[in-house]
């Protein structure tokens, strides 16, 4: 197994724990992957030099993109994901956020999770200000 940095680097620490464990480490850029087909072949490095490999996990960087919460003057967290409260409200009043957008857990599981909490908590409120349902 090697960790591909693509350039970061790893301190000597973490270096010493991979390395006692069989793990190398490799902190050249990557430039491509050599697929054949949906098979994984060879990672492909700026220097031209290929790493066999026969399953790549990617961490590719996870940030928030489009032009809503700017449009409705959301606060941000230092990452850039939308601030939201534990019961998902904004900044904004009547604006309520949940999901990719509001946390660094990128996964289906917690974005489902969060959006049925944000909307049992809409609904109570939109309940409480005596809202009905019609039949």
């Amino acid at each position: 197994m090697t960790v591909c940095t693509n350039g970061g680097e790893i301190g000597e620490p973490e270096r010493t724990r991979l390395s006692e464990r069989g793990i190398e480490v490799d902190e050249r850029r990557v430039v491509a992957l050599w697929l054949d087909g949906r098979d994984v072949k060879a990672i492909r490095f700026t220097d031209g030099n290929l790493r066999i490999a026969t399953a790549v996990y990617l961490q590719p960087p996870q940030r928030p993109r489009g032009p809503l919460p700017d449009a409705l003057g959301l606060a941000r967290t230092e990452s850039g994901h939308v601030q939201v409260d534990e019961l998902y409200h904004t900044s904004v009043p009547g604006v309520f956020a949940c999901g990719d957008m509001t946390t660094v857990m990128q996964a289906v599981q917690v974005a489902a999770t969060a959006g049925f909490g944000a909307a049992a908590v809409l609904n109570q409120e939109l309940v409480g200000m005596g809202c009905r349902a019609r039949a």
